[in-house]
């Protein structure tokens, strides 16, 4: 909802204060609307009785509400986040005359056609151009059958299968931003550690590198934090140049072994209670929705206890956008939390790729759990920082930046 279309639906802030007096019974205090200091507009100023037959708002202004998607108690909500529950508005505006307790009921009459699947009601459009009403649509479309499902993906190996096999090449000739990509992603994995596993320097970890390519992320920073490494590809020529890449002696690093499956994301099975990590990076958009769902069932059964998956993605600022050429989709995080749901996964943190040229589509990184973690409250200290400048100690990194092989041309793009 736009600010402005918000400002018409909010009293004023004097409201309470000084110009109007709240009454419970009557309309008198409405008949004050009828001039310019009127919230919402003249004409909304008729029949002014709310559903619940309390004096307030006028029942015009429910389809005005209703038209925009509510989750009641989690997310969306056209007064804010976490205003409404059970029917009931937390805060806020509970207590104005007319406010949201009138709006409550018709809200939640609502509630399973509004948040049912309500990013799916989102619209996308495909690299020509053409719109999609629905991302059912579109997949009904180009996947309705089990045929077209097999072209799909036919035709995404055969797009990448005549690309070089090459960083630049993987990364779509931006090989470039490999450097920054593998640091904010270090970081990322070492915040996840932090909280999730803490001991994990100590320990020998097992991840799974999914959509490998050229075996980019295992050897930039995989190596550094895990004891072996499994690579799934689905294209063989990206698979033979991560053989090479990675066959040499891991000096300065914690890998000691690296297994390689020439598989399809959507046909390869984790196997049970294996991995500390699954690593998902630029290649989960070339499943169909129903596939990553099953693929995320499959993979949560693959995680040790304590274990997590983190997915790294290119998003879209909403609904979804369809590549043709290479047969691939890029959903929003609405869209993509809707598969978490789903797939039964929860976001334990999410944070933003930096410093990537702005002509490309934003990136996010998502830590995911198979249960609700509640994130610990950071304590502050007691006492004022001084102005001396602190003392730098000298410790043992466990990643450095300068053993990653970085292919930037030096140019450090900043938003």
């Amino acid at each position: 909802m736009s600010s402005q279309a918000l400002m018409w639906c909010m009293p004023p802030a004097n409201y309470r204060k000084k110009r109007y007096k709240v009454r419970d019974k009557g309309p008198s205090h409405l008949q004050r609307y009828g001039g310019r200091t009127a919230p919402i507009p003249d004409s909304f100023i008729q029949n002014a009785t709310c559903r619940s037959g309390r004096p307030g708002y006028p029942a015009h202004m429910f389809e005005f509400f209703l038209q925009f998607p509510v989750f009641c108690g989690t997310d969306l909500c056209p007064f804010g986040k976490g205003l409404v529950q059970n029917g009931v508005f937390l805060r806020g505006l509970r207590n104005r005359v007319g406010g949201p307790s009138c709006f409550a009921q018709a809200l939640c009459d609502k509630k399973k056609q509004l948040c049912e699947g309500s990013t799916r009601m989102e619209e996308g459009l495909d690299s020509d151009g053409n719109t999609f009403s629905t991302r059912e649509v579109m997949w009904e479309i180009y996947t309705g059958d089990e045929k077209g499902r097999d072209e799909w993906y036919t035709k995404g190996v055969n797009y990448w299968s005549a690309v070089e096999a090459s960083v630049d090449g993987v990364l779509g000739g931006y090989g470039k931003i490999s450097g920054r990509d593998v640091l904010d992603s270090n970081k990322f994995l070492m915040d996840c550690f932090k909280t999730l596993i803490p001991d994990a320097r100590d320990q020998q970890l097992t991840a799974l590198d999914c959509g490998a390519g050229v075996g980019r992320v295992t050897k930039n920073l995989l190596v550094h934090h895990f004891y072996e490494v499994d690579l799934v590809e689905p294209v063989q020529q990206f698979l033979d140049v991560a053989r090479q890449e990675l066959h040499f002696d891991f000096v300065g690093t914690k890998l000691k072994n690296v297994n390689f499956y020439h598989n399809s994301l959507q046909d390869f099975v984790p196997p049970e209670g294996r991995y500390d990590v699954i690593w998902i990076q630029w290649c989960i958009g070339h499943l169909t929705d129903a596939d990553v769902v099953e693929f995320f069932c499959r993979a949560k059964l693959g995680l040790k206890p304590g274990g997590f998956i983190v997915l790294k993605e290119n998003i879209a600022k909403s609904g979804f956008v369809l590549d043709k050429e290479d047969a691939s989709v890029t959903r929003s995080d609405e869209y993509f939390r809707d598969l978490f749901q789903q797939g039964g996964l929860h976001v334990y943190k999410h944070r933003t790729q930096t410093a990537f040229p702005r002509e490309l589509f934003a990136v996010h990184m998502y830590c995911l759990t198979t249960e609700f973690k509640k994130k610990k409250k950071k304590t502050k200290k007691a006492g004022k920082k001084g102005n001396t400048p602190g003392v730098i100690k000298d410790e043992k990194r466990e990643f450095d930046p300068g053993l990653v092989p970085s292919t930037s041309s030096g140019v450090d793009y900043e938003e």
